[in-house]
């Protein structure tokens, strides 16, 4: 699996923290952001293999932020951890392209298994796409 560096967007620094020890102890290389402006310059990073992000920020939510990914051409999944999901904001982050929507609370378990599952999807994708562009035939 290619990457393994993580973007944390969570405006509770104890949650934050607490997420970046888990995900920590199971290989992860952590960035953290408290909120959307924070996390947007960190967004551009190369080495970035995902972002998980609280749904409701101080400044906006993570829909703006998944938005923002999407209008920059940036192959990152999103995973969005919340104690705020509902079905209907559930529905329209995963119609916007969101890897998963994770209600509070959850185990360190849970998000591994979530964050290492949409890695290895987007990874899956790029070898697929990659794939068909070398076998596709040449334009004259």
């Amino acid at each position: 699996m290619s990457g393994r560096k993580v973007l944390i967007v969570e405006d509770h620094q104890s949650s934050r923290e607490g997420l970046a020890i888990a995900l920590k102890s199971s290989g992860f290389e952590m960035l953290q952001a408290g909120s959307r402006k924070d996390a947007l310059p960190l967004l551009v990073d190369g080495q970035l293999a995902a972002v998980i992000s609280e749904f409701k920020l101080p400044d906006g939510n993570g829909l703006d932020l998944l938005a923002q990914l999407k209008k920059s051409g940036l192959d990152r999944p999103v995973i969005f951890v919340t104690a705020y999901g509902t079905m209907s904001s559930a529905i329209q982050a995963m119609k916007m392209g969101a890897a998963d929507f994770l209600v509070k609370p959850v185990t360190a378990k849970d998000i591994t298994d979530a964050l290492t599952s949409a890695i290895k999807k987007r990874d899956l994708v790029r070898a697929k796409e990659g794939l068909e562009s070398a076998l596709a035939p040449s334009q004259p």
